[in-house]
């Protein structure tokens, strides 16, 4: 239905779109959205009146752009608050407003308010010790009425002028808390990913461009990013928003930001695989060794103790290495950007705190009121496993969070330092606090995204953004931002390495469009469409390549394995040739040459590469099957037998062997002994395999003269 009005919008069929909209907003729900549209076509309509009158208006075109970009919004509005309508966000707002109905430049107005009366609280306790809880009443407020701005926010079809000018306003006069500005900026972001509102990424703009805090100008960026990802195609119709996201892209500090983003969102789709890794294998690794050191009546504690367990039990020994190489890898991950916490953090974010969807975006501070209200707050700040962790720049804020809370719901035992050696007491006494740098702000507030749209309890209402691709360099309106080829080739290397082939295929080759000079970029290029099986491209691109850098051995294997599997086998002993002068024992390459001409009929020039991997090999049994064929093929039977009779005396002979056996007997006409040798290839496997196995040579043996009717009756026979 919305795209039906969609497309008649793009088609210029105006006035039938305003019949299919009025339609939609007959209920009383609409009513703002109603009002809208009746003024919309109003306007319409008096300027169908005025060019019918013969009238000359330069304004036309950009009046009818605006008509084109209201219907377009209108649209947008009311598939938001159609889909939305029993959701948590939607439900929430009402009960917001149903206590106190507000607009959302007065519901600003009252954090503002609680700001000062904060301020005020603070100042009279330093000079007249007031009673601290008044300060912490005001900063509950401040709370309160942020939480209430994000749910307005976040469940608004749009922000009027005054809305956007009010929110500005304080912005720019730096009267936000930084906190109520981080989750204004989150509810912002949540709601673009639902609906495209022009003034709330005004906003986010406005905010990236004037506020020098750090992790604000990440969150807006972020913001920024992903609106523009998922709404691209309605920018058009906001020319003033194209010209900023323009001058954005002339800026070195955004371009290497963004850059820095795109590359956290592509660690963002191993989260699961890391997460599930840490699940089912490492952690249920661990806790097995655990439990079978207990189970002998020990406990390890320190390093000696797991230096003794493996003395006594050896067989650990491999284990445990394996551990460690899965959890050094886990570890490189977390040091190039991966999220590797997730999985110890799915199962603490239950706590009453995460209830609110607005928690799971505020900055964590220690002097806050959701802190503050914590019981036994102070024997948990002198815990110093607790400031070990908590100054620890490796967590999220929302993961700050749920450590605090976990740590206050365990027994009152562990919330003091009583049961802590004392020399781990004396080390972490005044741990100071870590500083998060740049990029790691980005990455967090990217992983309390993350855990929000997996874990919140209402998460099923969303639409994921991290089910999808998030390319950041695919956007038109963002591609300048990633037009240097170092950017797009690490992002082709990144996609490779995590084996997102396709995009990375795609990446490679705008690269060889842009520097076609370059011979590993063909090479990689020619790579990644080898493992799509596309080797007519492959080899195309692999050509190119060799024309640049010639007589590479990595690229013309590369050639030889598409020109067999495009079965071109003159091709690919041209280029096994190449390659068996640099390495004349290489016995894989000598195989492949002999398969070539067995493939090609030339069976005396396979034998003598059989004949190497024979002599060479430490395990000649598949040299030996080779050799038998290509003798019985050139009718060198007793050769041929020779080789079968050494097969068929060693552990590994298979039911082909006694079927091949089989097939000389058949040819010589000694139909008894061939029926033998069927027989026990048959009792290698079932009889369906025989058969399927043995008229699979039907051909072969017509072409050594055995009669086609003995051929069909020899199964019938066993």
């Amino acid at each position: 239905m919305y795209n039906e009005i969609i497309k008649l919008i793009e088609k210029h069929r105006i006035k039938e779109a305003f019949v299919q909209l009025e339609a939609l907003t007959r209920e009383p729900e609409y009513q703002e959205i109603s009002a809208d549209l009746h003024q919309c076509k109003v306007i319409y309509m008096y300027m169908l009146q005025y060019i019918a009158s013969g009238a000359n208006d330069p304004e036309r075109e950009m009046l009818y752009m605006d008509i084109q970009r209201r219907c377009n919004s209108l649209v947008s509005q009311i598939e938001f608050i159609q889909k939305t309508s029993k959701s948590y966000m939607r439900q929430r707002l009402t009960d917001i407003q149903t206590r106190r109905a507000l607009t959302l430049p007065q519901r600003l107005e009252l954090v503002n308010n609680s700001r000062k009366w904060k301020l005020l609280m603070t100042i009279d306790n330093k000079q007249h010790s007031e009673d601290p809880k008044n300060e912490q009443m005001a900063e509950l407020s401040i709370m309160r009425y942020t939480d209430e701005v994000f749910y307005q926010t976040w469940a608004s079809p749009s922000w009027s002028k005054n809305d956007y000018r009010s929110a500005l306003d304080i912005m720019l006069s730096r009267c936000f808390p930084i906190n109520t500005l981080a989750v204004i900026i989150s509810a912002i972001t949540l709601n673009q990913t639902y609906l495209f509102d022009a003034n709330k990424l005004r906003f986010l703009l406005q905010v990236y461009a004037n506020y020098n805090n750090k992790e604000i100008a990440w969150r807006a960026l972020t913001g920024i990013a992903l609106t523009v990802y998922f709404n691209e195609d309605k920018l058009h119709f906001y020319p003033d928003i194209v010209k900023q996201l323009d001058e954005l892209s002339a800026s070195k500090e955004t371009r290497s930001r963004l850059n820095t983003l795109q590359s956290i969102l592509l660690y963002s789709r191993e989260t699961e695989g890391i997460n599930r890794e840490m699940e089912e294998q490492i952690m249920p690794s661990i806790l097995k060794k655990d439990n079978e050191w207990i189970s002998k009546g020990k406990k390890i504690i320190e390093m000696e103790d797991i230096e003794e367990a493996i003395a006594a039990n050896p067989e650990w020994s491999k284990d445990i290495e394996n551990m460690q190489e899965q959890l050094m890898a886990i570890k490189k991950l977390e040091e190039e950007g991966a999220d590797t916490q997730m999985a110890s953090f799915a199962h603490l974010k239950s706590f009453t705190f995460f209830n609110e969807a607005a928690h799971w975006f505020y900055l964590f501070d220690m002097n806050s009121a959701f802190v503050k209200r914590i019981p036994d707050l102070e024997k948990i700040k002198k815990n110093p496993f607790f400031n070990l962790l908590i100054n620890m720049p490796s967590f999220c804020d929302s993961d700050k969070y749920s450590l605090l809370f976990a740590l206050n719901s365990m027994p009152e035992m562990h919330k003091t330092v009583a049961d802590l050696p004392e020399g781990m007491i004396d080390m972490n006494a005044n741990i100071p606090p870590q500083k998060t740098d740049d990029i790691a702000m980005a990455r967090f507030y990217i992983f309390d995204l993350y855990r929000f749209f997996k874990l919140w309890r209402f998460r099923s209402e969303q639409k994921d953004i991290f089910a999808q691709p998030l390319a950041l360099w695919k956007c038109k309106t963002l591609a300048k931002m990633f037009a240097t080829p170092e950017v797009l080739l690490g992002i082709a290397d990144h996609l490779t390495h995590f084996n997102h082939i396709n995009e990375a295929s795609e990446v490679y080759g705008l690269l060889c469009k842009e520097q076609n000079d370059q011979a590993s970029l063909w090479e990689k290029y020619g790579y990644t469409l080898q493992l799509q099986k596309m080797y007519a491209e492959a080899l195309v691109a692999y050509t190119k390549a060799d024309l640049i850098k010639p007589n590479s051995a990595w690229t013309i294997k590369q050639k030889m394995q598409c020109h067999r599997h495009l079965k071109q086998y003159k091709e690919t002993l041209e280029c096994l040739s190449f390659l068996l002068n640099k390495e004349p024992d290489n016995l894989k390459l000598c195989q492949l040459a002999g398969q070539c001409y067995v493939k090609t009929g030339q069976y005396d020039k396979a034998l003598p590469y059989f004949f190497k991997i024979e002599y060479l090999d430490k395990s000649p049994n598949n040299a030996r099957r080779a050799i038998a064929w290509c003798h019985f093929m050139t009718d060198q039977y007793d050769e041929a037998m020779k080789y079968y009779e050494m097969l068929l005396k060693s552990d590994c002979a298979t039911a082909s062997d006694w079927l091949n056996m089989g097939h000389i007997y058949l040819v010589k006409n000694d139909i008894q002994k061939a029926l033998e040798y069927y027989k026990k290839s048959e009792g290698n496997g079932t009889h369906e395999d025989f058969v399927t196995m043995y008229f699979a040579d039907q051909d072969t043996l017509q072409s050594k003269g055995v009669d086609n009717i003995l051929i069909c009756v020899v199964p019938d026979m066993i």
